[in-house]
């Protein structure tokens, strides 16, 4: 599966929850986590909701604050600092491929503007 191909599924998910009015993807980069013997590289994108009137039955809108208090798993910690721009950058290690897309879960965040 190609990067365009999986946007075209993450759009899709966006819509299937309710998020119609939304501005262009982008994409931050990938997050890699290791645990144990499984290994996950996510696929990091933020996107703009132009309607925030838009409802959202499957979520609700919090604030990077909120977050903090949150159970939220160290991936999904990783995936949300990504999103935002406070993920420190790790050393290349001179090996680093572009990962194959294989989309196995979606994990979303509904984050307040400032």
């Amino acid at each position: 599966m190609d990067e365009l191909s999986a946007e075209k599924i993450l759009l899709a998910y966006l819509e299937s929850l309710g998020l119609a009015s939304l501005g262009p993807l982008r994409r931050k980069g990938s997050s890699l986590h290791i645990f144990t013997h499984i290994r996950r590289t996510s696929q990091v994108y933020t996107v703009e909701v132009l309607d925030s009137a838009t409802p959202t039955p499957l979520g609700q809108w919090v604030t990077e604050e909120d977050i903090k208090g949150m159970a939220v798993s160290e991936l999904g910690r990783k995936v949300l600092r990504l999103a935002l721009g406070t993920e420190k950058k790790r050393k290349s290690s001179g090996q680093d491929k572009k990962p194959k897309i294989k989309i196995q879960k979606i994990t979303t965040f509904f984050v307040k503007g400032q």
